[in-house]
């Protein structure tokens, strides 16, 4: 396996919001205490959920709420992508969650949709 590529399996939101506190601080606005400050950071959301009740057949609610996705921004590096494997059930769940990604992408200032 490449040395630049890390894998984790395991609880995704844990894992994001320890990296991005550990990386940053508490703040969003602290100084990131990254070894490589080059480093470029793909974070990609491809989950399954069995919560009918959302809607969402990919990913869980949990993957597309304000408190996690504010953990991915302050993951990610400069130029870092967020790439969302989204399933919805119906086209209202998933403009839903289409137009809360782009208020996301308004505040982040870049934000790239695919859509299929």
């Amino acid at each position: 396996m490449d040395e630049q590529l890390k894998v984790h399996l395991g609880d995704g939101i844990k894992f994001i919001e320890e990296k991005a506190v550990a990386d940053h601080g508490t703040s969003a606005h602290s100084v990131p205490n990254r070894r490589d400050s080059n480093a470029v950071r793909i974070l990609i959301i491809d989950v399954d959920s069995s919560d009918l009740s959302s809607g969402l057949s990919c990913p869980h609610v949990s993957f597309v709420e304000d408190a996690f996705l504010m953990s991915a921004k302050k993951f990610l590096s400069a130029g870092g992508l967020l790439i969302i494997n989204l399933v919805a059930r119906s086209s209202a769940v998933r403009e839903m969650v289409i137009s809360r990604l782009k208020v996301i992408r308004q505040a982040w200032g870049k934000l790239m949709f695919v859509t299929a």
